[in-house]
């Protein structure tokens, strides 16, 4: 007997890692959270790129026409954070559900489709990010 519970202990544990299975389950599932934070992740980092753009555009008007100024080098750095932080934030993203779902497919070989799905929707932040450079770079 361990611990007044009167089951054999194999049985015992197969019965805790059953419910600790469901509690996962219900909570979300660990792929699908993990996919949602990285996302939201490189949201934030493409909005904060896009408020940069615009402080910067504020400073830009306040300068003389033609000449260099700060704000062109920060349009620049927005525009590279803009890129380069949502390419970071997708190819860890693209790593983890990758990994993921070479495991379901193995398991599961019909939800192919979805994993390519799943797969695919982190590269929108990386299209993102490139279309708020772009915006920043020659909008402003």
């Amino acid at each position: 007997m361990v611990g007044g519970n009167t089951l054999p202990l194999p049985e015992w544990e197969a019965r805790l890692r059953n419910e600790q299975q469901q509690t996962r389950c219900a909570k979300g599932g660990g792929v699908v959270r993990k996919f949602r934070r990285i996302l939201q992740a490189g949201f934030l980092m493409v909005l904060s790129s896009l408020t940069w753009g615009a402080l910067v555009y504020a400073a830009e008007e306040a300068a003389a026409p033609g000449e260099a100024s700060v704000g062109k080098g920060l349009l620049a750095l927005g525009a590279g954070l803009a890129i380069g932080l949502g390419a970071i934030g997708t190819g860890i993203a693209q790593s983890r559900i990758g990994a993921a779902g070479a495991g379901v497919i193995a398991e599961k070989p019909e939800l192919t489709g979805l994993m390519i799905v799943l797969l695919a929707i982190p590269e929108t932040v990386v299209i993102l990010g490139f279309v708020i450079a772009a915006i920043v770079l020659f909008m402003f």
